[in-house]
């Protein structure tokens, strides 16, 4: 059988890095990866946190995830950038331009990282260190920032392998380097989250090998199916493919933070139309169409609610997404127990688009369709705020307002 050869490939400082690019290019002076600096939501809103530092943030502490005020706490001189999405999708595609010359089956991860499957392409193009080290440099010459490139023969190992230096290293992690990982702290371990690394000290397993030499038993017993995976993972397990971008089950989405907590359905309702419309847009953008759709809470405690539902058939339609949200958000309102301080939809992204039947009923569809087309058109010549609906006027909201 042959080996399989896997690629991961993630930004350094993703959304920083494109910030700091696209300012040198503009002729500053100074570059913002060599100083304390971090891109974070406005800092006078609750949505201020850190999206990306600096590596010099490292000396003080500051990690991603955390509130931009407890950040500022710990360097008073931080510099505060204000993220920029056109920028980053911008950059990320440039980055994907020159991944794809290397194979046709890369998988797009995420905005800033990616798998290629380098499996039998040695022969073709080169030894597999060569080709990443050239990938490396290849976007750092022409892009100007930099990656790292993880090297296995499982995906869950290339992407831990990007991890064990950086930035900007090419690192192998084979299913026979194990000895690599097992003597690091088990949070490190992908899929490994806060609650089931606080549950696995305490039955006194600290590490990626003491969690990989545990009786599988044992853990299924304590962990269920979440306990089996990171079990595998810890032990190199993995037989998931790399897949291509435009094939399997995938999910687009927006959520926001609420300027104030609220209770208020009436209100939700308003926040979650205006996500609609920017998820179902992303959807025409990208020609895809959804089955699914997701509504996400979180509360003023921190507690996250989900819920989501099939629909009759697949669409991008904002009024159907929006239909379809209003009345999973209803159900999962009724749940939540505190004010709601967050609120996402999200839509899971067809296999592929089966050809439709027009009834009678699909005649609201196409008209939907073509205002849908229309106001996308003239967002996309005149900017993003260029026509909002009118209910958005009325919104406590500010961010929807504008």
């Amino acid at each position: 059988m042959k080996e399989r050869i896997i690629f991961h490939i993630d930004v350094n400082s993703a959304y920083l890095s494109w910030e700091a690019v696209e300012r040198l290019k503009k002729g500053d002076k100074l570059d913002i990866r060599t100083i304390p600096s971090v891109v974070s939501g406005s800092k006078e809103s609750r949505r201020g946190v850190v999206l990306a530092k600096s590596y010099p943030c490292k000396k003080y502490n500051i990690i991603s995830g955390e509130p931009l005020y407890v950040a500022q706490r710990k360097c008073k001189n931080l510099l505060i950038v204000e993220p920029n999405m056109d920028l980053y999708k911008k950059c990320s595609d440039n980055m994907f331009k020159i991944i794809s010359e290397y194979s046709d089956r890369v998988e797009r991860y995420s905005i800033d990282e990616c798998f290629l499957d380098y499996t039998g392409m040695e022969n073709l193009l080169g030894d597999r260190l060569q080709i990443a080290d050239e990938i490396r440099k290849r976007i750092e010459e022409e892009l100007g920032f930099t990656v790292c490139v993880g090297i296995s023969d499982v995906k869950v190992l290339a992407k831990m392998a990007t991890e064990l230096r950086k930035p900007n290293y090419t690192n192998t992690l084979y299913k026979n380097e194990l000895d690599k990982i097992w003597n690091l702290d088990i949070r490190n371990l992908f899929m490994a989250g806060k609650s089931t690394v606080l549950k696995l000290r305490k039955y006194n397993i600290n590490t990626i090998g003491e969690l990989a030499r545990s009786d599988l038993k044992f853990i299924k017993d304590r962990f269920n199916k979440q306990g089996e995976k990171i079990w595998e993972y810890a032990n190199g397990i993995d037989n998931s493919k790399v897949g291509d971008v435009r094939k399997g089950s995938r999910s687009v989405g927006h959520s926001t933070t609420l300027k104030n907590d609220i209770n208020d359905m009436e209100e939700i309702k308003k926040t979650m139309l205006w996500l609609c419309d920017k998820t179902s847009r992303r959807l025409r953008q990208m020609g895809e169409k959804c089955d699914r759709v997701k509504v996400e809470y979180k509360d003023n405690n921190f507690k996250m609610y989900t819920m989501q539902r099939k629909l009759e058939n697949e669409t991008s339609s904002s009024n159907i997404i929006y239909n379809a949200s209003m009345r999973i958000g209803e159900e999962l309102f009724k749940k939540v127990n505190c004010k709601v301080r967050m609120v996402g939809v999200s839509v899971v992204i067809l296999e592929e688009v089966n050809s439709e039947q027009l009834t009678l009923l699909d005649m609201k569809r196409e008209e939907d369709n073509r205002i849908d087309k229309l106001l996308d058109s003239i967002k996309n010549k005149y900017g993003e705020n260029a026509i909002t609906r009118a209910t958005f006027l009325e919104s406590k909201n500010n961010r929807i307002r504008k």
